[in-house]
């Protein structure tokens, strides 16, 4: 195998990684009550960091937040997240 496909073999392990796990957060925030949103429009790496960003500066409560995806603990919180982003 060569180096590259090494490299892309890893890094692609890596990511179904953190698919995985988001995807294990989920499963286990949902069944805690939490309610799940995602964005149905294509973003750039600078509007994911702008969300992740105005989440943590404005958002009081706990979250999760992974690509275009929210766990929030209400759907009133997932309903505005959903307003201010779409």
């Amino acid at each position: 195998m060569s180096y590259m496909e090494s490299a892309w073999e890893n890094q692609y392990e890596a990511w179904m990684h953190q698919e995985y796990e988001w995807y294990t957060t989920v499963d286990y925030l949902c069944h805690e009550g939490w309610v799940h949103g995602k964005l149905h429009k294509a973003l750039t790496q600078e509007e994911l960091t702008e969300i992740r960003d105005w989440l943590t500066a404005h958002y009081p409560g706990k979250h999760e937040c992974y690509n275009d995806e929210v766990m929030l603990p209400t759907e009133k919180d997932v309903t505005w997240f959903m307003l201010r982003f779409s």
